[in-house]
């Protein structure tokens, strides 16, 4: 071997090495699950966003979920995502033994949120309704702090409900309930229309039914008159 040749030689080896060096100093793609690195990676959480094995993922409508939900909690990236999960545990919490400390702290979680996710905790609470007014009435409250198309539609459609008589219950205490909750409804609604300065054909229609309404207390059925008459200039 010629002088060069051993030269060239050298300058390759230094090369391969060095080429070596900086690969291993890059990071190494995930391909296993981050709890148990010897399961392979199934898909990836909606709100951790993190590579989990099938073991560590529940389907939920049509995305993944981890299903150690504490874990989930402590590596969310998403703050949103988290305070969409807090609002969903404080309605079971609720449900199980309401309270004015849940209340202000729902209150606080969802005043002017912007996110979808904090929507979406709030309508699966409706799933309660059956068993528990207090949490529908709660649910109702929150949605009118929201102030979303989507909030506005599910109001619309609690408002309409609770003011067809016929159709509540017969019990009176239940009816006294479903009248506090019409109450509710009717001022949710004018409080997200009341942030909306563009024409609404929906929502300047809930307003006149609401100002029509003999089942609305008389102040808020000014309230609404007086809406209407701003919607429609």
């Amino acid at each position: 071997m010629s002088i060069i040749e051993a030269i060239f030689s050298l300058l390759g080896i230094i090369g391969k090495d060095r080429k070596r060096r900086q690969a291993s100093a890059l990071p190494i793609s995930v391909t296993t699950c981050v709890r148990h690195p010897l399961h392979k990676v199934a898909g990836k959480c909606r709100y951790c966003e993190r590579d989990l094995c099938s073991d560590c993922l529940a389907p939920k409508n049509d995305f993944l979920i981890c299903v150690d939900k504490v874990d989930c909690l402590r590596h969310m990236k998403n703050p949103e995502i988290c305070k969409a999960e807090r609002v969903r545990k404080m309605f079971r919490e609720f449900s199980e033994r309401p309270n004015a400390r849940i209340i202000g702290q729902l209150t606080d979680a969802v005043l002017d949120a912007k996110d979808p996710e904090i929507t979406d905790a709030i309508l699966e609470s409706f799933g309660f309704e059956c068993t528990n007014l207090g949490v529908y009435g709660l649910a109702i409250h929150c949605l009118g702090l929201v102030k979303d198309a989507r909030a506005l539609h599910r109001l619309t459609q609690c408002f309409d409900i609770l003011s067809d008589l016929d159709a509540l219950p017969r019990d009176p205490r239940l009816r006294v309930i479903c009248a506090d909750h019409l109450r509710l409804s009717a001022q949710a609604v004018l409080h997200v229309v009341s942030g909306d300065s563009r024409p609404n054909v929906r929502a300047i229609a809930v307003i006149k039914r609401i100002a029509d309404c003999d089942c609305v207390p008389p102040d808020i059925r000014r309230r609404a008159i007086d809406a209407f008459r701003e919607k429609t200039g």
